[in-house]
């Protein structure tokens, strides 16, 4: 199933078939996506969103939904089979999840649909307490550390609301991505936040770094346009990261993309120890001496992830 114009798109232009296409009678940006349907494949059309949040169970907010066809996959059983082939020749003992309710396992295909503990029960991971400051934070680096908030679901808005609640000594930097819309806009705010961040820090403070939480209407529909402009955003806010002229004493990203193109863009990481967990689903990576920062705490906090006072507690963890 796939959902958004975008993503409809590149399934309409890929080699699985599509069987049906859901959208409303008074959908925009979806009229390169409708183009690109198949002679012979159905377009369903709904008047009213609410109509279609009714029909599928959930909230039909991207406009546009495509019922794609995958490819056959090998069974688990031949899966594992051709798994037990490779490792014979291998020492050591294998550790497995039983699915006990899994009564038809050729129907299950090698699709798992699980949490991050499967790789460490399939490793033999011993369980490990969850990090603490001195395990993470180079006593020697009296600078402060940084926390870039990019994610805006409101799961995170509410852990943004808790930290900024709290009694921590940490500064709380408004990044405003509105400017994207003026001309050099985004480079001044970056600027701006630059010089706020760099005062902080080799003073031995805190900063969190997060967006504007208001929601900003971009004056276009033309979906490629909409990603640049997505795009501009994440690069800028990422860019805080990338030219800081101080090593932080840590670094926490918040969200998932943001997370991602902070570990890969700003601090140019090809390889990492995953040092354990700061929180239960909250992974550290310790960066390689290949990155920007060599052997710094990296903070990877996907943007749907935590309880709502987790931000909060892992910021008081790595202050102390």
């Amino acid at each position: 199933m796939a959902e958004g114009a975008l993503v409809v798109e590149r399934l309409l232009r890929s080699p699985y078939g599509v069987d049906s296409i859901l959208t409303t009678r008074k959908e925009t940006g979806v009229e390169r996506s409708l183009e690109l349907v198949p002679e012979g494949v159905p377009i369903y059309y709904i008047d009213e969103r609410a109509a279609a949040n009714k029909l599928l169970g959930f909230e039909f907010h991207q406009g546009i939904l495509a019922l794609g066809r995958r490819v056959a996959l090998p069974t688990l059983t031949q899966g594992l089979e051709s798994f037990f082939e490779k490792e014979s020749s291998r020492s050591g003992n294998h550790s497995w999840v039983v699915l006990p309710d899994a009564t038809k396992p050729d129907n299950l295909g090698l699709a798992f649909r699980c949490a991050a503990a499967l790789p460490k029960v399939l490793g033999g991971v011993g369980d490990i307490p969850l990090l603490t400051r001195e395990d993470l934070v180079d006593r020697d680096n009296g600078n402060g550390g940084i926390i870039l908030v990019g994610s805006h679901v409101n799961k995170t808005t509410l852990q943004l609301e808790a930290l900024r609640r709290s009694d921590l000594p940490i500064e709380m930097i408004e990044f405003d991505q509105h400017r994207v819309l003026e001309e050099h806009g985004l480079e001044d705010e970056v600027s701006h936040v630059l010089a706020l961040v760099e005062a902080f820090l080799p003073a031995g403070k805190s900063v969190a770094v997060f967006t504007r939480r208001d929601r900003l209407d971009l004056p276009t529909a033309d979906r490629d346009r909409q990603l640049q402009i997505s795009t501009q955003i994440s690069d800028a806010l990422t860019s805080v990261i990338g030219k800081l002229p101080v090593r932080p004493s840590f670094i926490v990203a918040k969200g998932g993309i943001t997370s991602s193109d902070v570990g890969t863009k700003a601090l140019r990481v090809r390889k990492a120890l995953v040092k354990g967990q700061i929180r239960p689903g909250i992974p550290v990576w310790q960066t390689g001496e290949e990155s920007r920062f060599p052997g710094l705490p990296y903070v990877i906090f996907p943007g749907n992830v935590g309880a709502e006072d987790d931000l909060r507690r892992i910021a008081e963890t790595l202050i102390g």
